[in-house]
């Protein structure tokens, strides 16, 4: 055997291996569900051990996670699929219209980002603190003058708590021991009906990428009480 028919040999065996070992749509959907239902099991275990002076509130999250799983499995039904490239496949999530993928599968096995624990509720998760507006310098110098460059006063949450934050958009970045929150909001709510206020707030988290962002990450609001 030639080297040429070697390597045509090979190929061809290597390509129909990926084809027929290329993971379902339902071993896609299988994958989400497992991981989903880690993810909740452990966090509503978390829960009720720290709120184990709380019997009342235990007793309720202890029944949320026997539920857990039914609700998983019929929030991912319809919502997860796959997009099949013959030798490969990715998973592909749908939800109040975006679409991202969350995962690859080759060679029997589908290995999903940890975007897979947000994709569902990126609006779930909910900061306590205290709208404040600060003093911080804009154009030109951003601060680099102090005397000429404009004065801002952007708003702000001061957490309750500190807490480590973690954004998966592009490249992953994460900061711990987080005290203070830049707010800014899309929905075009008015921040300042809510100033020296204490509120629960949800959004969207991203990364800092303008001079105008003083702060790691910011929030996107979505919904303050």
């Amino acid at each position: 055997m030639t080297k040429k028919q070697f390597y045509l040999l090979f190929t061809s065996a290597l390509t129909l291996i990926l084809i027929f070992t290329n993971p379902s749509e339902e071993n896609h959907i299988q994958s989400v569900k497992s991981k989903l239902k880690t993810a909740f099991k452990k966090k509503m275990t978390t829960e009720m051990i720290e709120d184990n002076s709380n019997s009342m509130q235990s007793l309720g999250k202890g029944i949320g996670l026997l539920l857990g799983d039914t609700f998983i499995d019929k929030m991912t039904d319809g919502f997860i699929s796959r997009n099949n490239y013959l030798l490969f496949s990715t998973t592909k999530a749908e939800y109040k219209g975006e679409s991202k993928v969350i995962g690859f599968g080759v060679l029997g096995n589908v290995f999903l980002s940890d975007k897979v624990n947000d994709i569902f509720n990126k609006e779930g998760k909910k900061y306590k603190g205290k709208v404040v507006t600060e003093l911080q310098y804009g154009p030109p110098g951003y601060g680099e003058d102090k005397v000429n460059d404009k004065k801002v006063y952007p708003y702000f949450l001061i957490l309750d708590n500190p807490i480590n934050l973690t954004v998966e958009d592009g490249i992953s970045a994460s900061v711990n021991n987080v005290e203070k929150i830049q707010l800014t909001s899309t929905q075009n709510i008015n921040l300042e009906n809510y100033k020296d206020s204490d509120v629960e707030i949800s959004g969207e988290l991203f990364e800092a990428h303008t001079g105008h962002h003083y702060t790691d990450i910011l929030i996107d609001v979505k919904n303050i009480e």
